[in-house]
């Protein structure tokens, strides 16, 4: 991959995901030939050395104060936060940097990264006995993910509540305040077309996602007969059914 970067040489490189930034950009374009801009690495770059005066990016960081101040709200008791993930770069990042905030928010966390969708959905079984509730983040690396599947298992056995911070898991959780995608790609083109206007990575301040939204999966939230605050601004999930 590297050597077909460079066979390009492009004029500004973009990359996107932890994977991506820390074995291509970081490891062989750190300090040229061509400058780069990253989004999707989550929380922090500093484990990559970056930004540098090769580079500029922003950082993908979800929304989970603001979903766990709506689970609160719903729920007042909850302690016991089971999350379950794919086994994944970024998911083992989200998972260290994210459980002193979850401790300091109030939970005691129980992480299950799982590799394949037998081991997902028999994860998912355990988490209604141990825990309060449930934070399904992602499942893009689950081998063998089957998406209807997934929602059967869900309307047969979820138990507790459950929420996202990605728009793409809505269909498998009753609520989520989900971040925007679309802001770090917006982002990372507009850094783009300032450094292809001469304008040096090293004088754009690297960012952070701010958008966020709640969402709702009114089918799910009836069943647990959750009904989020009229004040949450919470608005119907488009892919309910």
């Amino acid at each position: 991959m590297a050597a077909q970067i460079r066979a390009f040489r492009p004029a500004v490189l973009l990359v996107s995901d932890d994977d991506a930034v820390q074995f291509v950009a970081a490891a062989h374009f750190r300090d040229g030939p061509f400058p780069f801009v990253y989004c999707g690495v989550n929380w922090s770059s500093e484990s990559y050395g970056l930004p540098n005066a090769n580079s500029t990016g922003i950082i993908e960081t979800v929304p989970v104060d603001d979903a766990v101040a709506l689970v609160r709200r719903l729920r007042p008791a909850v302690r016991r936060l089971a999350v379950l993930s794919e086994d994944s770069t970024s998911e083992r990042n989200n998972t260290r940097l994210l459980d002193a905030r979850w401790r300091r928010l109030g939970f005691e966390p129980e992480y299950a990264l799982v590799p394949d969708f037998s081991s997902w959905k028999l994860a998912f079984l355990q988490a209604q006995r141990r825990a309060d509730v449930l934070y399904l983040p992602t499942s893009g690396a689950i081998r063998g993910w089957d998406a209807r599947q997934a929602r059967e298992w869900v309307l047969a056995h979820l138990r507790i509540p459950a929420f996202t911070c990605d728009e793409f898991m809505m269909e498998f959780v009753p609520f989520g305040v989900v971040k925007v995608p679309r802001e770090q790609g917006e982002w990372a083109a507009a850094a783009a077309l300032r450094i292809l206007g001469g304008v040096k990575p090293s004088s754009i301040p690297p960012a952070v996602n701010q958008k966020s939204r709640c969402l709702l999966n009114h089918p799910l939230a009836a069943a647990l007969r959750l009904e989020p605050p009229l004040d949450s601004g919470c608005q119907s999930w488009r892919g309910a059914r």
